[in-house]
């Protein structure tokens, strides 16, 4: 993460769409109890609004979703995170992708 964000530059007032999971080397575990990925992610961007999402499941599943996209009702996606602004310019990334 460290190594992205030092080629990414500044990344002030701009919205990060993560979907990693802190997982731990053998990939068997959360790192971590006390925070998210997204949490973490947002301390090492300052000024960066962070929003969370696509890590709730695993990516085969999204072929569904994305087949699915015109029915009604339409297939719902879970994300986070602290800022509106954020939230809303994902909200409609996703609206478009899904």
């Amino acid at each position: 993460m460290d190594d992205v964000l030092s080629q990414a530059g500044d990344l002030s007032g701009m919205v990060i769409v993560t979907c990693s999971l802190p997982m731990n080397d053998g990939n068997t575990g959360l790192v971590g109890l006390t925070s998210s990925g997204a949490e973490e992610l947002a301390k090492k961007a300052r000024g960066a609004q962070v929003v969370c999402a696509f890590n709730t499941v695993p990516s085969e599943v999204l072929f569904d979703v994305f087949e699915a996209r015109s029915n009604s009702p339409r297939p719902s996606l879970v994300y986070c995170g602290d800022e509106a602004r954020g939230r809303q310019r994902s909200t409609r990334l996703f609206s478009l992708s899904v």
